[in-house]
């Protein structure tokens, strides 16, 4: 495909055991079939010699310094250059030329693990506070802005969202809350139908975060009423009808399995 983009953008020679010569492709219909034309005939078709780039022994392209003035391999210059980390490698003229190669890798895999830095730390080093805390971040991305994401019709799907800052870096959130956090913290707001920010964000255990959801008929202050009038000797049952809740959550509250005082 390469070389039809090639005969397609410039003029080139088609040698066929019929001595064609000279011929201008004008479209990729015609070029395809010339080319088939000349794999029939076990032809070649010859690309025009690319520019020579001519450079003397030393100068540096990026992190490549070139070590000799290279040579020519099927009409492409290369030169023999040395990377700033000790490798040597052969670089096409022309990319050193547009700046298109810069080393011999290494610069890439630096970048790479730059992007892969998060709060100071890169994935393999991090620790379990920072892991916890970017995973909490994502977490809560996914909920709020990816349709896709199950729990999306119960955070962004009713208008649930992530304020600007934490929604477009990492480090904001970061820097916000991540002194509060503690070993199976989770992420929990205040306020159920409110957004994710910092006065309404916290850190609070699995427990409490579920205490927390708006199915939950209970709160703190109904369960101490429902442990105020079960010492005054209202049954269980009643107690569940009265505050709308099952009668084993009743039995939980008053055998201290949940909203424990």
């Amino acid at each position: 495909m390469y070389n039809i983009c090639r005969i397609i953008s410039a003029t080139h020679t088609l040698k066929a055991n019929a001595n064609i010569h000279f011929m201008n492709f004008v479209s990729p219909r015609d070029a395809i079939g010339l080319l088939q034309m000349a794999i029939r005939n076990k032809s070649r078709v010859e690309l025009p010699a690319e520019k020579q780039f001519n450079v003397t022994q030393g100068p540096a392209f990026g992190r490549l310094t070139v070590v000799n003035n290279g040579r020519s391999i099927e009409g492409r210059h290369y030169f023999e250059c040395r990377c700033e980390c000790g490798k040597t490698v052969r670089v096409r003229g022309a990319r050193l030329k547009s700046g298109a190669t810069q080393s011999c890798g290494c610069l890439r895999a630096q970048v790479n693990r730059q992007r892969c830095r998060v709060h100071g730390a890169v994935s393999a080093d991090r620790t379990e506070k920072q892991r916890a805390v970017y995973s909490s971040w994502q977490g809560m991305l996914q909920r709020c802005f990816n349709p896709s994401n199950p729990p999306f019709k119960y955070y962004g799907g009713r208008g649930i969202f992530v304020c600007a800052q934490w929604s477009l870096d990492f480090r904001f959130f970061w820097k916000d809350i991540e002194s509060g956090w503690f070993t199976g913290a989770t992420i929990d707001r205040r306020d159920n139908n409110g957004h994710y920010n910092k006065i309404n964000c916290r850190w609070v255990n699995q427990q409490k975060n579920v205490q927390n959801r708006r199915t939950i008929k209970l709160n703190a202050l109904k369960a101490a009423a429902i442990r105020l009038r079960a010492f005054q000797g209202e049954s269980a049952k009643s107690l569940a009808a009265l505050f709308n809740v099952s009668y084993p959550t009743v039995r939980a509250v008053l055998c201290g399995k949940t909203w424990k005082i």
